[in-house]
């Protein structure tokens, strides 16, 4: 099965997803300091500009979970074709489901991390939750690059071995 549209489109989606993580946590510190200069009266902030700085917020939330899915589909396509062009070549060593399950397990911590500190998320507690947000886009990028980074090294290594005189490419 080819491999170079499931390649490139998983990790265009996974450092868009990377980028999402990163609006989103600037716009809980936007949130954050909003909240603050309303709080200590600041000249110039008033309700208009915490119903903005929400709005932005729930914009950036709704960005990043969309950026988090799509990822996910492309790659668990992309885990397939590897899959299916590795069967017939390496023996089966774990099942399939191990490789969506590490990937989804992954993506739902951040997801619902980010969810349950948004909950309990308090005047007091925003700077907190902006580190938190930070702490994540900062991790989901690091593991973004070493997944593109994997993914490139595992498609170039099944390209060359499956494509030596004498062995076809399943699909």
């Amino acid at each position: 099965m080819p491999l170079a549209g499931p390649t490139a489109t998983s990790s265009v989606l996974v450092a868009a997803a990377c980028l999402a993580a990163l609006l989103d946590a600037w716009s809980s510190w936007f949130r954050h300091g909003v909240t603050a200069d309303y709080v200590a009266s600041a000249p110039g902030v008033g309700v208009a500009d915490l119903t903005s700085a929400s709005a932005t917020g729930r914009t950036a939330d709704a960005l990043y979970v969309f950026a988090v899915i799509a990822a996910v589909v492309a790659v668990l396509v992309w885990l397939a074709r590897v899959r299916a062009n590795t069967r017939g070549q390496v023996p089966r060593r774990l099942p399939r489901t191990l490789a969506a399950g590490g990937w989804l397990a992954t993506a739902a911590a951040g997801v619902a991390l980010t969810l349950f500190h948004d909950l309990d998320a308090t005047v007091d507690h925003l700077s907190q939750l902006a580190r938190l947000d930070s702490a994540l886009a900062t991790a989901q990028c690091l593991a973004g690059a070493a997944l593109v980074v994997v993914i490139r090294r595992t498609t170039n290594r099944i390209t060359t071995e499956t494509n030596q005189p004498g062995r076809t490419m399943r699909g």
